[in-house]
């Protein structure tokens, strides 16, 4: 039997998903994958949710960029997973952006590398190499859920103390091993 925090958890992400697919210009511009994004739009049973979908998505693109080619249009996509800590809903997500930098990609024009533009024509792989190469596999974890972001203005273009994250010991060693 599910706890009540367990039933209060997927009824607010299901709620959440309903009002950012209802609305025309977020079901246009954003993509989610995520094992509870796809289950609760999609799919049955749900999947499980894990870091190992980032780094698929790290190391070959994974099932993220498949949505960035069914969607052509689409500015960005998101890895997204939720959980009911502390009696919060607590989000994690990695955000990337499809759109072109076209002061980067001015400044690459001497290299053979891809535009976004030009990669969404396509296969699945050349918009991850985009990224890959391009944009350096850039990636940001805000820019949707913060109480600063207007509405339809997806991304974060500026920072504050505000965003600064307090980590833990267990949190930093995990970072130093990253990097190992």
């Amino acid at each position: 039997m599910r706890a009540n925090y367990q039933v209060e958890q997927d009824l607010i992400t299901s709620r959440a998903l309903v009002e950012l697919f209802s609305d025309d210009f977020l079901r246009e511009n954003l993509a989610f994958r995520g094992g509870t994004a796809l289950h609760k739009l999609f799919l049955n049973p749900a999947p499980r949710y894990s870091e190992s979908a980032w780094k698929k998505t790290l190391n070959n693109g994974g099932q993220l960029f498949t949505y960035a080619k069914q969607a052509g249009s689409t500015q960005f996509i998101s890895l997204y997973a939720s959980d009911f800590l502390d009696g919060k809903v607590v989000s994690q997500y990695y955000l990337i952006t499809l759109k072109d930098n076209k002061k980067r990609i001015e400044e690459l024009a001497d290299e053979s590398l891809l535009s976004y533009d030009k990669a969404k024509g396509l296969d699945v792989e050349d918009i991850f190499n985009t990224w890959k190469e391009t944009y350096r596999q850039d990636y940001a974890t805000k820019g949707i859920f913060e109480s600063d972001i207007p509405a339809y203005a997806i991304g974060k273009t500026k920072y504050s103390l505000k965003d600064l994250n307090i980590i833990s010991s267990k949190d930093l060693q995990g970072k130093y091993h990253e990097f190992v």
